[in-house]
């Protein structure tokens, strides 16, 4: 009996990397469409995480930070 594939460890292999691109094509699709959502719809993070992600960076000092953090709780 013949199949599609071959005999043998090749048509194993075949079979293999058929499935496996089966598996991986609605994977990517998936991938693709998220990444796609992040990019036209970024996430807004509130002014606190901003800036605590400005401080453990290092774009801002202590000081600066906690000055910052004080207007920002001023306003809130």
């Amino acid at each position: 009996m013949n199949v599609v594939g071959g005999g043998g460890i090749g048509g194993v292999l075949v079979s293999i990397l058929g499935l496996l691109g089966w598996l991986l094509i609605p994977v990517g699709i998936v991938l693709v469409i998220a990444g796609l959502i992040r990019y036209f719809w970024p996430r807004e993070d509130d002014p606190r995480t901003i800036l605590q992600r400005r401080y453990a960076a290092g774009d801002i000092s202590k000081s600066e930070y906690e000055e910052m953090l004080r207007d920002l709780e001023g306003k809130s």
